[in-house]
């Protein structure tokens, strides 16, 4: 495998069966992106809210 890369900073890895693949680096991507402070509970969590309770709705 052969490994280009770009102007774009882009890394090119080439395989020779399969062709081109263009591989991104999303580091600046994820270092821009809000951190989610709101994360959704574990299964087992809202398992142990529900225990006992009549009624329950999602959205």
């Amino acid at each position: 495998m052969t490994v280009v890369a770009n102007e774009k900073n882009e890394l090119i890895p080439t395989k020779a069966v399969t062709g081109w693949r263009i591989c991104m680096d999303y580091g600046k991507l994820n270092k821009a992106t809000r951190k989610d402070h709101f994360t959704l509970p574990f299964i087992d969590q809202m398992l142990d809210r529900l225990a006992g309770k009549e009624f329950y709705c999602f959205l």
